[in-house]
């Protein structure tokens, strides 16, 4: 039976008995929003299931039921968090001749022999509204529709990597109060990613030269998994010499964004983040519904993911925008919110990712001023 496996990153609080963790739930883990875990997680799902999602690209896009399939494996998944042996936050010794161990290193680790494969990597952050084995899900869904024929096309290089940093979103949908519960828990795991940020960057600098694979990493964020970036910036600033942000991403690819529309105007939260990567492509549909409710019951102002920045002629070359209005529906329903993982939208993204931007051609000039359409 195929075997399908994501790497996590997570501040949520552990579940299980013991010394063993079976699961992650809706807290911080040990209370605090920045005490992260690193792990991997693996399902084995039927040939005849993948073989049925990947589909010509004229079919039905299988996303959904896709997401379905593997959620419905994840209990039986076989789940490895990384050990740790660091010490505590008051500088308790250990015994003599005891090493220290950090979970994030293994996690680079087994990253490091997939890109020396040739692989790239994909950090993927969630929205509202996704518990634990839900983001798993998608992260599998997000995995495994890059790597499908329909969708990258005539590339010949390797499938990517998804990695899956999850933050503790409810995972339900009770009005008012679990938005409000999730974007403070978004605003405080925000941090959280910083750190995995951070780490990332000392990583990078301990390699030799002759160790870099030179593949590139990249991050997709989802809906108000761009507020949990936003937030994250502000961490890595802080630890950051200099006046740029560390370079760490290739592509970052923003979904939907649930964050006011002007976080790239000078002095605003996301100005820097063009320093941390090659390009930021944001995608917006103006007439996505969720996003419409938060701006017209959550007080917030106008969406990133509604309509784009609020002042195009300002942005900085590094950023594009496309607008995904015309189809946005056919990949979501009724609300035009959840296309990350649609055919059009990760075409694109694909190529992007492999560098390949003479093949496809996918996008074209949109009505709204300084935006593409693909």
């Amino acid at each position: 039976m195929p075997k399908r496996t994501v790497h996590f990153v997570t501040n949520r609080a552990p579940k299980g008995r013991g010394k063993r963790i079976t699961g992650f739930g809706t807290r911080f883990g040990d209370g605090d929003a920045e005490d992260l875990r690193f792990g991997r997680i693996t399902v084995d799902v039927p040939a005849t299931t993948l073989k049925r999602f990947r589909v010509d690209a004229d079919a039905e896009d299988p996303a959904d039921a896709l997401r379905d399939a593997f959620g419905r494996k994840i209990a039986r998944a076989r789940l490895k968090v990384f050990e740790e042996s660091i010490l505590d936050d008051v500088g308790t010794e250990f015994e003599a001749g005891a090493e220290v161990v950090y979970g994030s290193i293994a996690l680079f680790e087994e990253l490091r022999t997939a890109m020396t494969a040739g692989r790239d990597v994909v950090v993927y952050v969630h929205g509202y509204d996704t518990s634990f084995r839900d983001a798993v899900a998608d992260a599998l869904t997000l995995q495994e529709r890059l790597a499908a024929p329909d969708v990258k096309a005539d590339s010949t290089r390797p499938d990517p990597a998804v990695v899956l940093f999850t933050w503790p979103s409810d995972g339900r949908k009770t009005p008012w109060i679990s938005y409000r519960s999730d974007r403070v828990d978004a605003s405080a795991s925000g941090y959280a990613l910083g750190r995995a940020m951070l780490k990332v960057r000392d990583y990078l600098m301990t390699l030799p030269g002759d160790d870099r694979c030179e593949r590139g990493i990249d991050l997709l964020c989802h809906s108000m998994g761009n507020f949990v970036l936003q937030n994250a910036i502000e961490r890595v600033s802080m630890y950051s010499p200099g006046t740029r942000l560390p370079r760490l991403f290739d592509q970052i690819f923003m979904v939907a964004a649930d964050v006011d529309d002007t976080v790239f105007r000078d002095g605003h939260p996301l100005a820097a983040l063009p320093d941390t990567c090659d390009r930021v492509h944001v995608y917006f549909n103006e007439r996505d519904t969720a996003l419409r409710i938060s701006d017209a019951t959550k007080a917030n102002p106008e969406r990133l993911g509604a309509g784009g920045a609020s002042h195009p002629g300002e942005l900085h070359q590094k950023i594009q925008q496309v607008d995904c209005a015309p189809w946005a529906f056919e990949a979501d329903g009724l609300a035009g919110h959840g296309y990350h993982t649609a055919r059009r939208l990760l075409r694109d993204v694909r190529v992007w990712i492999d560098g390949e931007l003479e093949e496809p051609g996918l996008r074209r000039p949109a009505p709204k001023r300084g935006a593409w359409r693909i």
